[in-house]
């Protein structure tokens, strides 16, 4: 039977665990921020599943028998491993309302380490050490199920509380497990109200242990709740070890005031009688009758006790009560555990429950990977990124076409159209603008004001007003040149705007500024002097003949020195300035405006286009080295996010190869050795003393 065990284990060991570390690659992907979403649900589950595969891989390694022991609260948990281990391990199995599982198992030193759900592990140096972290996380996950229970939430430590402890795995030196190998499993204390349920402890242990060990005191044996979930336990087990933890110390008060002997201590198979007889569900004797429930009332306590005493080499006493003529101890329960641990039942239960355990993970881990809508959208996410990353080098390559483009020479040929148009229409202006001036020249001589006054009049606001007409004919002008494209009167070719088009460069908006820039610039000179006074001609007087008074002086007189700021009379007007002076007036500012007006018409008809264009390739040049930067950070992230995606769902495929392969092995496995049952050898035949997975004894 030992050959045959080996030779599964390794068998099995070969199927199964080359899928750790593919698993821990995904998990690994999964830890990455850009997959936040995806392992919102999906990491605690992969991660459940990835404790599971360990723990069973370890498990089958070592050709470990999980023994589980569970019962309520204070029913004597602790006591019975301290007897079944040889060894005090209460100080770590009895943390108090903590839902974690605890492994004990011997070692050559005590060693301590806690598992979260994350995965997480870390070591405790000491004892003291272990129940100061547990008492740390307790109050933080009691917080944690306080805030689901206030969202009207299930709690799920993998999803509320990652950090929450999930198993403690010790190790000691244990005189009681050294040859078996059995790891005994303390599991939460029922009705507390932090354990999260059976159902917690069903997804842990289906298929994973042969039989359970239910640990209930005396005076809460008939209380019917205590048993309300036993039923699904008697579902999950080859094997349940009833255990009725009696006490033989224990006195009642008798007829006459002494103390006598309690029924516990004197007659503890009446209790279990009693209890068959009147508490026991239909089920429970189902169990009993077919032999796979037994009950035993057992002092733990004493057991214990004695052995501790016994590992370190204390003498031993026989702890027994006689019922009866029947001797009921802990050797009983201690014997019938052996036996079944080192069965043909029990190793054909160990291959079973393992394979079925192993083919549960791989269905779980299956459902994860291809239903689970956070997984399956990373494959929607990876075309709809990768026709990012494509459109991303699109725009890039456009964007470096752009910038290689000669955009002086694509705007060249604006000038040219503009010229006639803009030149017609100041033609135009001009005519009414001097016909204006004049109209101002002749009131000028019916007001009195001075020659600057005039001079001013004259330029501002009316040659300004024409200026800004002309060059908002010159910009609408501009903008007609090629209105079926959005780039303020330019004429690209069709590549250039499509490139233009596909990295959404703002050519418009940059066109609207360059035209607006060039255009606030065009036609800024003022014109010159219109008059001076030193050639407008002037009449004597009476006086000034008298005086020899020159025309110079007369005009600086009439017109103010050292600028013409005088206010003039239109009276003196009349006197002084004849019709030569109004002809001369006329004609100088008939040819000032002239030469002003077509200096602004070439300004604006040359100039605005000129400098548009150079504002505007400027601007081109330097918006589309900034576009550039943006679109090759665009593109790197795309492609980081392409390469990301890529090995995830390279790591989920590998990881689906693998498990494929282990689904196959594992059903290649249960046709070897479950098709017909474990088939002994004559050299395999159990010998005196048991070797099975559990060993010789417990």
């Amino acid at each position: 039977m030992r050959t045959l065990l080996k030779r599964f284990s390794g068998d099995f060991n070969r199927s199964f665990k080359p899928l750790l570390q593919p698993l821990e690659a995904v998990l690994d992907g999964l830890g990455n921020p850009t997959f936040a979403e995806a392992a919102t649900e999906a990491l605690p589950l992969l991660q459940d599943v990835h404790h599971q595969i360990d723990k069973l891989v370890e498990k089958i390694e070592n050709q470990h028998a999980f023994v589980l022991i569970f019962g309520p609260l204070k029913s004597g948990k602790s006591t019975l491993m301290n007897a079944l281990a040889g060894a005090y391990v209460s100080e770590v199995s009895s943390l108090p309302g903590y839902p974690c599982l605890v492994y004990v198992g011997d070692g050559k030193e005590r060693t301590f380490e806690v598992t979260r759900y994350n995965g997480r592990t870390q070591s405790a140096r000491d004892s003291a050490a272990l129940q100061r972290m547990v008492d740390h996380d307790h109050g933080r996950l009691a917080s944690a199920i306080r805030s689901a229970e206030e969202r009207g939430e299930d709690f799920e430590p993998s999803q509320h509380f990652p950090e929450a402890i999930r198993c403690i795995d010790v190790r000691l030196p244990a005189t009681g497990l050294a040859e078996s190998g059995s790891i005994l499993v303390d599991t939460p204390g029922l009705y507390s109200r932090m354990k999260f349920g059976y159902d917690r402890m069903t997804r842990d242990f289906r298929n994973s242990a042969a039989c359970a060990v239910f640990v209930v005191k005396a005076d809460n044996l008939f209380l019917e709740q205590v048993f309300d979930e036993f039923n699904e336990l008697l579902d999950l087990f080859s094997r349940i070890f009833l255990i009725v933890n009696i006490d033989t110390t224990k006195r009642d008060l008798g007829a006459h005031g002494e103390l006598v002997p309690s029924l516990e201590q004197s007659e503890p198979l009446r209790i279990v009688g009693a209890f068959e007889d009147f508490v026991m569900s239909a089920p429970l004797k189902a169990a009993v009758a077919e032999g796979h429930l037994r009950i035993y009332p057992i002092d733990l306590l004493r057991c214990a006790q004695r052995s501790l005493r016994a590992a370190d080499g204390e003498p031993q006493e026989q702890e027994e009560a006689t019922v009866d003529g029947q001797d009921v101890s802990f050797d009983d329960f201690q014997n019938d555990l052996t036996e079944f641990l080192n069965s043909d039942e029990s190793l054909t239960a160990f291959m079973t429950d393992n394979l079925h355990r192993g083919e549960t993970l791989m269905e779980d881990m299956r459902k994860v990977m291809e239903n689970q809508p956070e997984v399956t959208a990373l494959r929607t996410g990876l075309r709809e990124i990768e026709t990012e990353f494509e459109n991303a080098n699109q725009r890039l390559e456009a964007g470096q076409r752009l910038l290689k483009n000669k955009w002086q020479e694509s705007f060249g040929e604006l000038e040219a159209g503009l010229s006639e148009t803009v030149r017609g229409h100041a033609e135009k202006a001009s005519i009414k603008v001097l016909a204006s001036l004049q109209g101002l020249l002749m009131r000028w001589f019916d007001e009195d004001s001075s020659l600057a006054a005039l001079c001013e009049s004259l330029s501002t606001p009316l040659l300004q007003k024409h200026r800004e007409d002309l060059v908002r004919f010159a910009r609408e002008a501009i903008e007609a040149q090629n209105p079926e494209q959005p780039f303020v009167g330019l004429n690209l070719d069709r590549k250039l705007a499509h490139d233009v088009a596909t990295i959404e460069f703002p050519m418009g908006a940059i066109a609207e500024g360059a035209l607006e820039a060039a255009a606030g610039n065009v036609g800024r000179a003022r014109p010159g002097p219109l008059f001076s006074p030193e050639n407008i001609p002037v009449r004597k007087g009476f006086f000034d003949w008298i005086f020899f008074r020159s025309l110079s002086t007369i005009r600086r007189k009439l017109f103010g020195t050292p600028q013409p700021d005088r206010i003039i009379s239109r009276h003196e007007k009349q006197r002084r300035l004849g019709p030569n002076a109004v002809d001369a007036m006329k004609t100088s500012l008939d040819a000032k405006a002239r030469t002003h007006l077509l200096d602004l018409q070439n300004s604006v008809e040359k100039s605005l286009v000129r400098q548009y264009v150079t504002l505007l390739g400027e601007r081109v040049e330097e918006g589309l080295h900034t576009h550039l930067d943006e679109l090759a950070k665009d593109r790197a992230h795309w492609e980081t996010q392409t390469r990301t995606h890529r090995r995830i769902l390279g790591l989920f495929d590998r990881l689906q190869e693998r498990s494929s392969d282990a689904r196959s092995a594992l059903r290649g496995l249960q046709r070897e050795y479950l098709a017909e049952g474990p088939q002994l050898h004559p050299q395999e035949q159990p010998r005196t003393k048991p070797t099975g997975p559990a060993a010789a004894r417990l």
